[in-house]
């Protein structure tokens, strides 16, 4: 635990998700300095209510304990049974399948994916389906733990700045990973995230967004933060966020920062975090004076959920509160 905890402490570098274009251009805003009614976007969803509860989170956690190498494809579901748990198979198309687990039906269905706890477990035809991978989400904690026939287990913690973690690609080049490895299953399952000592980094940057800042400032941060940047994002949109490999697997999950800018500098920056953007669809974001006129909505730092009216809010230290779904 020593280790992971060490991991934990260093700065960190990113990945990419994909932002909904309704978040970024609703069609009118509302201004409010009214806790009760920014909070009232926040309440949690019928999603969130079909998350695992602590019971069935510790049944997942143990159903994904006893799988292994071993694990036989047609043993998952009769597993799954065992543990209060329901179980869906998914055929990938590329010699893998595999099963998804989880305490709600909806949640465990491969083919909707409602938000909440699950495990998988995933099968390579060709090698008499042999095991290739297994995990466990836990949504509560926004926590991942993996294990790899070959490489052993690993954790990644979508609630807080990822480690970069150096790793050999397969043509041989190093690229950065924020999957932390551990010792076991068990100390996967308990892994409790330590934070990072320097804060939220990207909540940093986006406190710091005003009009005109230049897209050179922002790279600056993310240059001296060591944190990965695309130019050329979804929608060819500007990201920024803490891994790499993140961007390639687990792209839903996780903080990310989106923006855009022109030649006078910033047009619009939007943050997402996780768990909060997760679970209940809300974001943060500025707007510069030229974005808001061509929307018709308001300018400056806005709480947006998709479906809904955006609402200013001038303290921004609050909104940020609120976004990380404290009260």
């Amino acid at each position: 635990m020593k280790l992971l905890k060490s991991f934990l402490l260093t700065l960190t570098a990113v990945f990419i998700l994909q932002l909904g274009a309704d978040a970024l251009t609703p069609e009118t805003s509302v201004s409010s300095e009214d806790a009760a009614d920014i909070e009232a976007l926040i309440e949690p969803t019928d999603e969130v209510d079909a998350a695992a509860g602590p019971v069935e989170a510790d049944a997942l956690k143990r159903f994904f304990m006893s799988l292994s190498a071993e694990t036989k494809s047609d043993e998952v579901e009769a597993l799954a049974k065992e543990y209060g748990l329901f179980a869906s198979y998914r055929n990938y198309g590329t010699a893998t399948y595999g099963y998804r687990i989880a305490a709600a039906k909806d949640v465990a269905d491969v083919n909707t994916k409602a938000k909440g706890s699950f495990a998988s477990i995933s099968f390579y035809i060709l090698q008499n389906d042999a095991v290739t991978e297994i995990s466990c989400f836990d949504m509560d904690t926004m926590t991942e733990a993996f294990w790899y026939p070959d490489r052993g287990y690993f954790v990644v913690d979508y609630n807080v700045p990822q480690t970069a973690v150096f790793s050999a690609a397969e043509d041989g080049t190093e690229k950065q990973s924020c999957m932390i490895p551990v010792d076991s299953a068990q100390e996967a399952v308990d892994y409790v995230s330590v934070g990072n000592p320097d804060g939220n980094l990207l909540s940093r940057l986006f406190l710091s967004a005003h009009e005109g800042m230049t897209e050179e400032e922002i790279l600056t941060f993310v240059n001296d933060n060591d944190m990965a940047y695309s130019e050329k994002g979804p929608g060819n949109f500007k990201t920024i966020a803490y891994t790499e490999d993140v961007a390639e697997k687990y792209g839903k999950n996780g903080t990310v920062i989106t923006f855009d800018t022109d030649d006078a500098g910033l047009i619009w920056m939007q943050y997402s975090y996780y768990p909060t953007a997760y679970r209940q669809d809300i974001s943060a974001a500025f707007y510069s004076r030229s974005f808001a006129a061509s929307r018709k909505t308001e300018e400056g730092f806005l709480l947006c959920r998709t479906g809904s009216k955006p609402a200013q809010y001038k303290d921004v230290s609050r909104l940020i509160q609120l976004i990380h779904g404290e009260r």
